[in-house]
């Protein structure tokens, strides 16, 4: 961690983000290293600092968490926040294509919310869960 009050002690090509009084990290604000790390290790306190700090909103892609942040709005990207228990939601691609590679990975309660949030239904032969 780096230093939260003077938000100083990063490598070169990180940046200090502070979560709270006592607490710190370096980030990462290069575009495709901070779109891949801020779904997954983040505080929402720490993810508004490095919003702020680097001037990126981090967002959730196909198949990323959407508990603590949104899924990218883009439309061309088709992603819906799809829940599937009290404490765990994730961005489903409703592409029909994109659906179909997806969907025979998901356990049941994520599988049965996203086929009524894409408004389809799962053909993939592969069941794993």
């Amino acid at each position: 961690p780096c230093d939260p009050a003077t938000l100083t002690g990063c490598p070169a090509g990180l940046s200090c983000v502070r979560h709270h009084d006592q607490w710190a990290q370096c980030v990462d604000c290069a575009p495709e290293q901070f779109a891949l790390e801020c779904p997954y290790l983040w505080h929402v306190n720490l993810t508004a600092s490095a919003e702020e700090t680097c001037g990126r909103l981090c967002l959730g892609e196909r198949n990323g968490q959407c508990v603590s942040i949104g899924c990218n709005p883009d439309p061309s990207k088709h992603l819906r926040c799809v829940g599937s228990s009290a404490t765990w939601s994730q961005c489903v691609d409703c592409s029909p294509d994109s659906f179909q590679q997806d969907c025979g990975y998901w356990a049941e309660a994520l599988l049965g919310a996203a086929q009524a949030a894409c408004s389809t239904s799962c053909i993939a032969g592969l069941r794993l869960l």
